[in-house]
């Protein structure tokens, strides 16, 4: 019964948290206004703000460099949602993530960025580009992206950056989500207006931003494996339990027994639950009378012998090795 009531638990506070809505941990407006640019850089004659739209539009014959507005703060932890529309001939754009302004003098009258871009444009929507900072970082897959692109319209795209994890999503599906230890520890945001020979413009537009440090004990990327008697174990849950007071970070195994998650750095027990309705098969639904088939010493919290450590800037990959005798 206690399974079933940490299940529950877990499920409750999962809808619950979806049901927030996305607000910027900072002052209303510290991020973008909708009004105006106040709180960004860069080169105005080509940026501007339409019906509550970032809009960036290059002269008649385009632009020779790439150029940038970026925000005056730098940012950690973050998630960020919009819609954006590219119009011309190989139009390509992207957002900075954790950048900064290039240290040389042109550079700087240019605001021109390095450090890594979630792209936008031809084969390279969706993908997280180092902008010079080492080419690509991890591209979409090609397939997906020509099922989902919007062409000549509106596209969602989302971004969250956790710790050394970045997510994109572009309408609605996954594209990037992965680990990337070259990743910086903060920086600013910036808007691409990109190069080339004929004039294009970009929108973005229905911006949302969620400062997700705002004073929060930060968050890393946790991930690792469960094998039950040299198998890979699907289906499991796989819960951290840290000191008293905080949240139970939880994951569910995936069909080759890995899981991910994020939890603040700490020592954690970790226990290992699955439940299967008796004399139902494997991957039949749980019920109220599911037997456990992972023994206690795993499964119970109280008595788990399954003990880690989630470091800061550390590789926190944790495989466990379950045994039924």
């Amino acid at each position: 019964m206690r399974y079933v009531m940490l299940l529950i638990v877990l499920i409750a506070a999962f809808v619950l948290g979806v049901g927030q809505p996305l607000h910027s941990a900072d002052a209303p407006g510290d991020f973008f206004n909708g009004k105006n640019l106040d709180n960004w850089d860069g080169l105005k004659e080509y940026w501007s703000v339409k019906d509550g739209a970032i809009v960036g539009t290059t002269p008649r014959d385009g632009l020779r460099f790439n150029t940038f507005l970026c925000s005056k703060k730098k940012y950690k932890d973050f998630e960020l949602k919009f819609k954006v529309k590219l119009v011309g001939d190989g139009a390509n754009s992207g957002v900075q993530i954790r950048s900064k302004i290039r240290d040389g003098e042109q550079d700087k009258k240019n605001f021109a960025v390095e450090g890594p871009q979630c792209d936008m444009g031809q084969q390279y929507w969706g993908s997280l580009y180092g902008e010079h900072f080492g080419g690509m970082m991890k591209a979409a897959d090609p397939k997906l992206v020509m099922k989902v692109l919007k062409k000549d319209d509106f596209n969602d795209y989302h971004i969250k950056c956790v710790g050394k994890h970045v997510t994109i999503k572009l309408n609605g599906e996954t594209t990037v989500d992965d680990d990337f230890p070259k990743l910086p520890d903060e920086g600013i945001i910036a808007w691409q207006l990109h190069s080339g020979k004929a004039m294009m413009e970009v929108t973005f537009k229905n911006i949302e931003f969620k400062d997700l440090t705002g004073g929060k004990e930060n968050e890393v990327s946790v991930k690792g494996s469960v094998r039950f008697d040299g198998k890979p174990l699907a289906g499991a849950v796989v819960t951290f339990h840290p000191a008293a007071g905080k949240a139970l970070p939880a994951a569910t195994t995936a069909e080759d027994g890995t899981y991910r998650l994020q939890a603040p750095p700490g020592k954690y027990r970790v226990s290992i639950s699955k439940l299967i309705k008796r004399g139902a098969k494997d991957g039949d639904p749980v019920q109220a009378d599911a037997l456990q088939v992972i023994p206690a010493r795993y499964s119970l919290p109280e008595k788990s012998t399954l003990e880690v450590e989630i470091r800061e800037n550390a590789n926190n990959e944790f495989v466990f090795e379950l045994t039924s005798k």
